[in-house]
């Protein structure tokens, strides 16, 4: 394929290069926190799934251990996702890819009314094992944070899809010509879209996602 019709953009918020764009969104553990722990059966409840909606996405988990918010809290810290560019670590990871397609050479007709978006999600979680050793207190903190960690990450996702949906429509309605750039727009928008985010809530620590 022509690279005026075919993009790979992997995601990560805190740098950009020219072709390839990689961004970390996650949520960054205060060393001073300590905390609670169950399995990561909060978001797999049902409708308060906050992942339900969003077909295709993948859930990793990496799992952590202890009986005290700070055994568990440690486990985080030596098991959290590591962001490859910034290279810090992350209590939820959601890492991203999209490709765009229009039908067509760069020399003769493109057909941007059959433009497709493709994208790969992926969001990495903690999954405590042993929960059943827990006090009730510490089960409840557990839970509290892996709902509003949940949704932190649900929110990325969601600013993706809305992007992808975004990106589709907007090139599909341009040119040939213009179809690159309004494309490349769109994809700069939400990365400052999920930046900007990450900023207002301070990686989800005003939301709640914070152990303990």
């Amino acid at each position: 394929m022509p690279a005026a019709s075919r993009r790979w953009h992997p995601c990560e918020v805190d740098g950009l290069t020219s072709k390839l764009r990689a961004a970390a969104l996650g949520v960054v553990a205060l060393a001073a926190l300590t905390g609670a722990p169950q399995a990561v059966g909060a978001a797999a409840a049902g409708s308060r799934n906050p992942f339900a909606r969003f077909p295709g996405l993948r859930i990793e988990h990496y799992e952590v251990s202890g009986r005290t918010a700070e055994e568990i809290r440690a486990s985080i810290d030596r098991h959290r996702a590591l962001a490859p560019r910034s290279r810090r670590r992350f209590d939820g990871y959601t890492f991203w890819s999209m490709y765009w397609h229009v039908p067509g050479r760069p020399e003769g007709p493109c057909r941007v009314e059959r433009a497709l978006v493709m994208r790969q999600v992926t969001v990495s979680l903690p999954r405590l094992v042993d929960s059943g050793e827990l006090s009730p207190a510490v089960r409840r903190r557990w839970r509290t944070y892996l709902r509003h960690l949940e949704r932190h990450e649900a929110t990325h996702v969601r600013h993706v899809y809305d992007g992808g949906r975004e990106l589709v429509r907007a090139v599909r309605n341009s040119d040939c010509a213009a179809a690159r750039g309004v494309a490349e727009a769109i994809l700069e928008a939400m990365h400052r879209r999920n930046r900007e985010y990450d900023r207002r809530t301070r990686h989800g620590l005003l939301e709640g996602a914070h152990f303990p």
